[in-house]
Formats: C-alpha cells, sequence, structure tokens
C-alpha cells in the first residue's frame, strides 16, 4: 500500500504504462536493511529500509521510506529513491539498533534538513548554494540535461523553461555516525514549453498523451513531476552535501 507522493507518481505511471501496452514488472527485493528511528511521542512514525533489487549492472538499492498516515493505522510507502551505489547508509545505530532522528533546524550540520529542499530546488533552478553540493547524477549531470532540453526545443522553436521548488511533504532525517545526517525529502518540478513564431507542432511523449489525451501540442504544454530524494549532510564545515539516490516521476500534465 502506498500514500503520497510515491501514490501519486505510480498512478500516472500507470496510465503511461497502460498507453504503450506495457506492464510493470513484479517489485522484488533481497538483503533489506531497516533504519527503524527513536521516536518521541509527538513524532509522526516513520522508518525507512534499504532492499537491494536487479542483478549484474541493473543491481539498485531502494531507500525506502514507509510512514504511518493515521495513528495505529497501517504503514505505508512514501517514497522509493533509487542508488546504485554498494555502500550501506551510514546511518548511527545505539546498542538496540535504532537510528537517531536529526532535528528539522539541523543543530550542528551544515545545512539544516528543514532548508534542504529549498536548497536543492534554487541549485537546479540555477541559483549558487551554499554549502554546495557534491558533483553527481542528481546535481551537475541533472543541470545539463536540462539545459539540453532547454536547448533541444530552441532548436525546433519552442521556449522551454523548468522551474523547481521545495514540495509540500515533510523531511526525514536520521543522524550519521559522524554527526551528519542522512535525509529523505522532496521537490517539485514544472516544466514548460512554448511555441514561437517560428515553431512548429509537436507529437507529444508517452507522457503528455496519457495525462492529457493529446495527440498533438500546437501552442504549448506542461509536465508536473515530483522528485525522490535522499542526501546526506555533513556536519558544519566538514564538506559538501551528497545525493545518494533520487527517483522522478510525472503526476500530471497539459497540453494546447
Amino acid at each position: 500500500m502506498e500514500t503520497v507522493p510515491q501514490v501519486t507518481i505510480d498512478q500516472a505511471g500507470y496510465a503511461v504504462q497502460k498507453l504503450i501496452n506495457q506492464s510493470y514488472p513484479p517489485f522484488s527485493y533481497r538483503n533489506p536493511v531497516f533504519y527503524i528511528p527513536a521516536l518521541t511521542a509527538e513524532a509522526g512514525k516513520w522508518f525507512t529500509v534499504d532492499a537491494t533489487t536487479g542483478s549484474g549492472r541493473k543491481t539498485q538499492h531502494q531507500l525506502l521510506l514507509f510512514v504511518q498516515p493515521a495513528a495505529g493505522g497501517a504503514w505505508k510507502l512514501a517514497a522509493a529513491p533509487a542508488s546504485a551505489a554498494g555502500a550501506p547508509l551510514p546511518v548511527a545505530l545505539s546498542q538496540a539498533g535504532t537510528a537517531t532522528m536529526a532535528a528539522p533546524d539541523g543543530a550542528g550540520l551544515a545545512v539544516p534538513p528543514s532548508q534542504l529542499p529549498a536548497l536543492d530546488a534554487g541549485l537546479l533552478d540555477g541559483r549558487p548554494a551554499s554549502p554546495g553540493f557534491a558533483r553527481g547524477q542528481w546535481t551537475s549531470a541533472l543541470i545539463r540535461g536540462i539545459a539540453s532540453f532547454r536547448g533541444s526545443y530552441g532548436r525546433f522553436g519552442w521556449n522551454y523553461h523548468d522551474a523547481w521548488a521545495a514540495a509540500r511533504y515533510p523531511t526525514y532525517a536520521l543522524r550519521t555516525a559522524d554527526g551528519g545526517a542522512v535525509v529523505w525529502y522532496f521537490l517539485e518540478d514544472r516544466q514548460t514549453a512554448v511555441r514561437t513564431g517560428s515553431g512548429q507542432p509537436l507529437r507529444p511523449g508517452s507522457v503528455i498523451q496519457a495525462l492529457t489525451g493529446k495527440s498533438q501540442v500546437t501552442r504549448r504544454f506542461t509536465i508536473d513531476s515530483v522528485s525522490e530524494f535522499v542526501a546526506i549532510i555533513p556536519p558544519a564545515g566538514k564538506g559538501k552535501i551528497t545525493i545518494e539516490a533520487g527517483f522522478t516521476g510525472n503526476v500530471a500534465a497539459t497540453a494546447s
């Protein structure tokens, strides 16, 4: 069973898979490692699991986040960002095997966990981020991809724009052995493309077709997505933020 944002991502994903007549493969995993925080009475209940999926070059670690939306209710999957890294997360564990939550205000950290989503959104929107992010798939490579999209659409006479923002979902953070934090967090993104005078109508991809029913875009389109990330925040003055895992799912679209 799932809850937001994962359920919203998967509902849109099922629509796309149906359009292209492709079924979702059953999810299977092995070697699960549980990170269960010792929670205060006021805290919402949640835990995370590092589960290995795939094999060979397709081996991934799914850094699953489970929450309990209603007191005494069912546990539900809220996020499933993926990582190709093989090393376990550096979560500090007590003798009892429990993890410790990092406070949202993040005393002693390079950046408070509650501020991480806005900081990352600013980075992807082209604003300098301090203390900065390490280069990688979800930072420097993603920024290059956005620029490539903008150039490609421009060559066909369309103005393309990406707008990132912190999503409305909570952040979830666990302390690391060196005093840093591992953080699950969420961003929202809206891709917008508008046809200019020299542009030609576009044949939309499967996402727009599945979510809008349009077979041609003549003036404008938008695609909304939610991204799930897991990042390691170092202690203050001890380096850059590293994004360890990520997943982006399209959730809505418009076309005209």
